[in-house]
């Protein structure tokens, strides 16, 4: 999700009976996680003791109004009454008061910004998930610059704005190996919120001594290329729902959904790897070699349960419709050459017909031209020059 700049939220915005009504009406969660504190694997969504919350109980919470206490254009096609047994699950609307008002005014905050343009002012997230700040390590910014994490180097014209700031001699220049911008934010995300658990930072070395093993360079390298045709897909999309998309723009979003399939492919093949490693590290190790690259039993699998998440986020039929929608309908070559949206015939007859008109315009002008001349019987017109200059507002 793109940022945004701190803005205050009016104090309407913070109101539990309106913060309740928005979530119930506006809020779509695609698919909510299950809670670090789930007590039967079985189920989906099972957070500490909290139970399901029913339809009565929602139609009796003091908190929950209907379309008619909350005065705005709801999308119908989201049932409040519904959405609000789902979003029990993960939300206490009886107890956790102040968490219900700030998802509340961070909703309000979304609708003006990320999603002012989507129908009955709705917010679609992929997931909803808790975030415990007791799991990080909060480093202020005088840490951050005393151990040197990060070293923002300004441009000597910065002052008079057309210079830009880089990242100078730091920590995370010397990791930030990354292809792709995505990838390059993640980076920076880890290293403003190190981890507290143990056992996150072991799932996350294993990872890297997966990447780093001789048999899996070939895979990562592929990896790394297809990683750097990658564009930041959130700007993208958010520029195309605010009608702001430039050619570049349409070129990046084919790009990427061509080298996300071939991506999803070297994970696969990655994932393949991993097992047969880790179906050997099981056995026992046999060499020095297999000693050196085995730190701590159950790295592979960890590695592999990492794997196993991306391949899960990557919808390939979703990718794929997107890449096939996009090649049926933009001629991706003359779009590039021409740098200018450039749509594929038979998509539609009638722009069929007026790209014809178009296409034929010149002549058009040159024969009215000609028929001009040929009816001046006083002879004051001996040549008509045409001129055409292509060009669409």
């Amino acid at each position: 999700m793109p940022f945004h700049p701190l803005k205050i939220q009016k104090a309407r915005d913070w109101d539990t009976r309106r913060a309740v009504s928005q979530l119930c009406h506006c809020l779509d969660v695609r698919q909510l996680a299950k809670g670090p504190h789930s007590r039967n694997r079985g189920h989906a969504i099972y957070l500490r003791n909290e139970r399901l919350a029913t339809s009565s109980e929602a139609a009796s919470s003091p908190f929950f109004m209907d379309d008619k206490g909350s005065g705005q254009g709801r999308d119908e096609g989201l049932d409040p009454r519904r959405n609000y047994d789902r979003l029990s699950c993960v939300i206490d609307f009886m107890s956790e008061n102040l968490l219900v008002k700030a998802l509340g005014a961070l909703l309000v905050h979304l609708q003006c910004t990320t999603f002012q343009l989507e129908i009955g002012g709705r917010v679609t997230v992929q997931t909803l998930e808790r975030f415990d700040l007791g799991s990080f390590v909060h480093l202020d910014s005088n840490a951050l610059t005393s151990l040197q994490i990060f070293h923002e180097e300004k441009h000597p014209n910065v002052i008079s704005g057309r210079g830009k700031a880089k990242e100078g001699f730091s920590l995370f220049a010397l990791l930030d190996q990354t292809h792709s911008l995505p990838g390059r934010k993640c980076l920076k995300e880890w290293m403003l919120r190190p981890l507290r658990s143990v056992r996150g930072i072991r799932e996350r070395q294993n990872m890297v001594e997966l990447l780093l093993h001789p048999e899996a360079m070939e895979v990562v390298t592929n990896a790394g290329m297809l990683l750097g045709k990658v564009g930041d897909i959130q700007r993208i999309l958010t520029r195309m729902r605010r009608a702001g998309s430039t050619v570049n723009d349409w070129l990046t979003l084919a790009n990427t959904a061509e080298h996300i399939l071939l991506l999803q492919s070297c994970l696969a093949v990655l994932a393949h790897l991993t097992a047969r490693l880790s179906s050997a590290s099981d056995k026992g190790p046999t060499t020095a070699g297999e000693e050196e690259h085995r730190t701590n039993e159950g790295s592979y699998s960890s590695a592999m349960a990492m794997l196993q998440g991306f391949l899960d986020r990557i919808s390939r039929q979703a990718v794929g419709r997107v890449s096939e929608a996009l090649t049926k309908v933009l001629d991706l070559e003359i779009t590039r050459e021409s740098k200018s949206m450039a749509v594929r015939l038979g998509c539609d007859e009638e722009l069929d017909r007026l790209r014809g008109d178009y296409d034929g315009l010149e002549e058009f002008l040159s024969e009215e031209a000609r028929g001009v001349l040929a009816e001046q019987s006083s002879q004051l017109l001996s040549k008509i020059s045409v001129q055409f200059l292509p060009q669409v507002d």
